[in-house]
């Protein structure tokens, strides 16, 4: 059932890609949150026209950022662990 609603959001193209990041960058249900996050954000830039898919960019590097920080803490336990 989710799979064709995957299908759908990969033919949005770059826009519903940048939905995906964002879902993924949050760390949460990326399999059930990703294509229903795109889709939406997807639409939504269709109303709004640009703005809303710059935020969309925004809030992917936000993810990112977070990703890093985990990695780092990740890091440093294993670190602890060695000593």
């Amino acid at each position: 059932r989710s799979e064709g609603r995957r299908q759908r959001t990969d033919d949005g193209g770059r826009r519903s890609e940048i939905g995906r990041q964002t879902a993924e960058g949050r760390g949460r249900m990326t399999e059930v949150g990703g294509p229903a996050v795109a889709e939406a954000m997807a639409r939504k830039a269709d109303g709004r026209g640009q703005r809303s898919e710059v935020r969309g960019q925004r809030t992917a590097v936000r993810g990112q950022r977070s990703e890093s920080r985990s990695q780092k803490s990740e890091i440093r336990r294993q670190k602890a662990e060695d000593g």
